[in-house]
């Protein structure tokens, strides 16, 4: 850099050479940082977005500081309607609605100063009524929240139409509860409030966008782990991921609270450890002489909601899997119960990790030419749109075993993918060790959620070739590589199916249908006429969009079917939030894409196992946000393999970046940037009742 610096002057010896030389080297200077791929490159463009993040804080996300920085302060006097006063500014409510008023304003209002706090509550919903110059009766603004932890709920933006002559601010509290006037100003000067946490997360965001975009050097190196950036690359990644996910899954209490219905996992590691597998106490005299105990009804408050209960005893019917893996041997390592939300984080940075495993190991084996940016988006699109997310922000019981599964399920195709070797002389070979504990975790998918099977069927590409051509499965030369792979399976298999008749009297009886719920499950059968409204629900159902945040509004499921509809609250169909599924799409009704026909049976079988899956989920409980889970990261793994296919197609099967895989990768940013924003707000949306919002308040 030192020699082109001083070459450059060399060629410039003319007048005002001085300035020259100061504009040249300037000139030259960046073109070097910022045209060649560099270290030096990236420092510069990174400390340049972080400039770009703190400006924004500063001057956009704190633009009520920058507004209200010529404002004059007024301190006006008030009354107080529908309380009795009890101190200087602390009152106790009647019950009904209270009302502050300031009249004799006569004055422009920008902002106002309001703080309130009710004993016991965390926030109170207030709503600011004015008569201006537009209005000589009150006018009514949208209601909005004031929490006395909040700093920036104090201070709401007035747009009032000219002079405002009265200013009203109702708000309800509870008969004979206390509140307290803190603060109230008109025309406040706003403080700054500087969030390093957001400026932050801004400057990652523009940082993955400018590390992913088509120049990166991501894209000039095929994806191979074993080369040691890449290898660090993607151990940074997953520590990254970790960390993300910790105060994601520790944000919203609720999820860890303790009643009996989300304790069952606890309690049945403490009955294994009796040598039980039952839960409870003894049941209710009552609840044994009802003709039907699953009628919610008849059954009023007896009985143990939302466990199994069969001939007297109750039991969990989700499967045993997690029980194992994390509440037991925590409780005889600690004699302490674990908390649900941490082993919902373990099974959700896993499920990541797997994800990642999986897909390296499909670029590896078909898609060779994938470069590591490809391969790096492609792979975080998956693990942000694919159900981690939600089931993250929300580690309650419930989701527990989906995600659970989802991890044995992902960590085990990855090991069937990579047990496909070539030895140093050209010969094919199988890994039994592989093939063993891929076949393991897949089947264990039966002891954590049973409907997650369907996605052993993805064996048949994976290994027909192997099958059919090569006989190095279920042939009399591979007896040990047979072995390996059905082995597990049978052993699994045998103890989940004791596990069922011990429980239940039947092997193929997981026990759901003796849930005790708000419907009666033993008769809920399958009707046809609730597939339409699933696959509408989960798969096309359009997302609502308002204009306050977090944006996304519920959507609440419709419809004219004259029976039973189990269903949540929702957010929209995955094909209308998932932009990047329809790359699966266009994988099925494009067949040439795929020189092997291996890889379109895989994409194909992706999207029949997903639709399976809706239909199973819709007959066998209803319509559920955290079934998303069961099925659209199988969905993922289809677009994940049509994401390298079309690639490869539009690089004619070579290692190029051209205009055409440029465009390509521009849409793979934007899918990444919808994922970042949807999921990202659909934290903080409430789903039917629960969520930070009502969890944690102050955060939201």
């Amino acid at each position: 850099m030192k020699n082109i610096f001083f070459n450059t002057i060399a060629k410039n010896n003319v007048e005002n050479q001085n300035d020259k030389i100061s504009r040249f080297s300037f000139k030259t200077f960046f073109n070097y940082i910022f045209r060649n791929e560099s270290l030096q490159k990236y420092v510069a463009v990174f400390s340049f977005i972080l400039i770009i993040s703190l400006l924004a804080e500063l001057f956009l996300f704190n633009y009520k500081w920058i507004c209200s920085s010529m404002n004059k302060p007024e301190y006006p006097e008030y009354t107080i309607e529908n309380a009795v006063k009890e101190g200087d500014r602390t009152y106790k409510s009647n019950g009904e609605e209270s009302r502050l008023i300031i009249r004799n304003i006569d004055m422009p209002l920008s902002f106002l100063k309001f703080n309130i706090a009710v004993e016991g509550e965390e926030t109170i919903p207030v709503t600011i009524c004015a008569k201006d110059e537009a209005n000589d009766d009150w006018l009514e603004a949208p209601s909005l929240n004031i929490s006395d932890g909040v700093q920036r709920s104090h201070y709401p933006r007035l747009h009032f139409s000219g002079d405002v002559s009265e200013l009203s601010v109702k708000f309800k509290v509870a008969e004979d509860k206390e509140f307290e006037i803190k603060s109230l100003t008109l025309n406040p000067n706003v403080p700054l409030m500087f969030s390093l946490g957001r400026a932050l997360f801004v400057w990652i965001v523009l940082s993955l966008i400018f590390v992913f975009r088509p120049g990166s050097f991501l894209y000039e190196y095929k994806t191979d782990i074993r080369i040691r950036w890449q290898g660090a690359i993607l151990l940074v990644l997953i520590v990254a991921i970790a960390a993300g996910f910790w105060p994601l899954s520790k944000m919203d209490p609720w999820c860890d609270r303790e009643i009996e219905e989300t304790v069952q996992y606890q309690m049945l590691a403490e009955a294994l450890t009796r040598g039980e597998i039952h839960i409870a106490e003894e049941t209710d005299p009552k609840m044994l002489n009802l003709e039907n105990p699953y009628d919610s009804t008849a059954r009023g408050s007896l009985g143990r909601w939302d466990t199994a209960y069969y001939e007297g005893k109750y039991y969990v019917y989700f499967g045993i899997a997690p029980a194992l893996l994390y509440y037991l041997p925590y409780y005889l390592a600690t004699g302490e119960p674990l908390t649900t939300s941490t082993a919902v984080y373990i099974s959700c940075v896993l499920a990541a990790a797997a994800t990642l495993f999986a897909l390296y190991q499909l670029a590896r084996r078909w898609f060779k030419n994938t470069p590591f940016g490809v391969y790096l988006i492609v792979s975080l699109i998956c693990i942000i749109g694919g159900g981690i997310i939600f089931t993250v922000k929300r580690p309650d019981f419930y989701p527990l075993p989906i995600i659970t599964a989802t991890m044995f399920a992902t960590f085990g195709l990855g090991l069937w993918l990579s047990a496909v070797k070539v030895s140093n002389n050209g010969e094919k070979m199988l890994s039994p060790a592989r093939l063993f504990f891929g076949s393991l975790l897949m089947a264990a998918v039966a002891a954590s959620r049973p409907q997650i099977l369907l996605t052993s069927l993805f064996a048949i590409p994976i290994f027909w070739n192997e099958v059919f051509r090569d006989r190095l499965l279920f042939s009399k030369k591979s007896l040990k590589n047979t072995i390996a792979v059905c082995l597990p399976y049978l052993i699994i298999g045998a103890l989940v199916m004791w596990y069922n008749y011990a429980r239940f009297g039947s092997p193929f009886d997981f026990g759901a249908n003796y849930n005790l719920t708000s419907n009666d499950m033993t008769k809920r059968g399958f009707v046809f006429g609730r597939i339409g409204l699933g696959l509408f629900t989960y798969l096309f159902q359009l997302p609502q969009i308002e204009a306050t945040f977090p944006f996304l509004n519920i959507i609440s499921v419709e419809s004219a079917y004259q029976g039973l509809t189990q269903s949540e609250k929702f957010f929209g169909g995955v094909m209308a939030t998932e932009p990047l599924l329809w790359a699966g799409v266009i994988g099925i009704f494009s067949k040439k894409l795929f020189k092997d026909k291996r890889l379109y049976a895989f994409t194909c079988l992706s999207f029949v196992i997903s639709i399976a899956l809706v239909i199973l989920d819709t007959q066998m409980a209803g319509l559920l946000r955290r079934y998303f889970g069961d099925f659209l990261w199988i969905m993922y793994l289809g677009a994940a393999v049509s994401c390298f296919a079309i690639y490869k197609y539009l690089n004619k099967d070579t290692f190029m970046i051209t205009a055409r895989t440029r465009r390509f990768i521009n849409i793979l940013i934007v899918c990444f940037v919808i994922a970042i924003v949807f999921h990202g707000l659909e934290i903080f949306v409430d789903s039917g009742g629960w969520g930070i919002i009502k969890s944690n308040i102050t955060l939201y």
